[in-house]
């Protein structure tokens, strides 16, 4: 049996090129080579309901790991979910707090804010998301732990903790990381991210080329941020962006245009040329 091609792709600084839009032209290269049988998935740190706008502007085709891993469709399209644990939100609030730190917690339709909601969460709610999209957000605004306490069990697959202070962040960095069984990654220089204990976009890839019965030397990533690395360590086809960061680029096996001037389908139109 041939194996499939898989291919994997950020969405922000990777895929879309304003956080809100992928190019006309990348979405009909993405189209052109499905017809040829290549699987693709959106691989996000983005919550579900935050991916699912942007795989909607390419087609029903189109699957989904979201929250860095923590929630992905199958190969037959079905979701599986992981939770962070109560200990660890216990933990990360009480950072969150003590540092009066912006941050986020998701749920697969919710959304727990400390501080006021992202700037793209905001864009998108003016043209449709926060109302109309098919997994619609609920916000709600924490000013206590008690306000995040019914979320605790079952509800919340990630979070995000923005800084300024780099030196606030590294402290609460190693805090987390000695005090719970987070697995913590990072989409910039200014953020951590927090998902299930063995949990990362790499573990979803590896379970999915065991479901799609493929290797890594038919598995594609595209990626620019550090969260990106470890899924580029599930292909032979490692690719960052040309805008990627300097630690991205030196982790890929190949470096394409930026995601503003349609990267993704340059590499990809390249790379098939001659494989079908």
């Amino acid at each position: 049996m041939t194996q499939p091609y898989l291919v994997f792709m950020d969405i922000d600084g990777t895929l879309a090129t304003d956080h809100l839009h992928v190019s006309p032209a990348t979405v009909a290269t993405i189209r052109k080579w499905q017809q040829k049988g290549v699987i693709f998935y959106i691989a996000s740190g983005r919550p579900r309901m935050l991916a699912e706008p942007i795989a909607q502007q390419i087609d029903d085709k189109m699957r989904l790991i979201t929250a860095n891993g923590a929630a992905y469709q199958d190969n037959h399209g079905q979701w599986i979910v992981n939770f962070l644990n109560a200990n660890a939100i216990t933990a990360a609030y009480q950072q969150i707090a003590d540092y009066h730190l912006p941050a986020y917690f998701f749920g697969l339709n919710d959304l727990y804010y400390t501080q006021q909601l992202p700037k793209f969460v905001m864009d998108y709610g003016k043209q449709h998301l926060l109302e109309d999209a098919i997994y619609p957000i609920a916000p709600h605004y924490v000013q206590s732990f008690t306000q995040l306490k019914q979320a605790l069990h079952g509800r919340i697959t990630n979070g995000i903790i923005l800084f300024d202070d780099e030196t606030v962040m590294e402290s609460v960095k190693q805090y987390l990381s000695t005090k719970t069984d987070m697995h913590l990654s990072a989409s910039s220089k200014h953020n951590i991210e927090m998902i299930p204990h063995h949990v990362d976009k790499a573990t979803a890839i590896a379970h999915l080329q065991t479901a799609y019965q493929t290797d890594a030397a038919h598995t594609l990533v595209f990626g620019d941020g550090p969260n990106d690395i470890g899924m580029m360590q599930q292909a032979e086809i490692s690719v960052a962006m040309g805008n990627a960061l300097p630690e991205v680029k030196a982790a890929a096996h190949y470096v394409t245009d930026n995601n503003t001037d349609d990267g993704i389908a340059h590499f990809l139109d390249k790379f098939f040329a001659d494989k079908f």
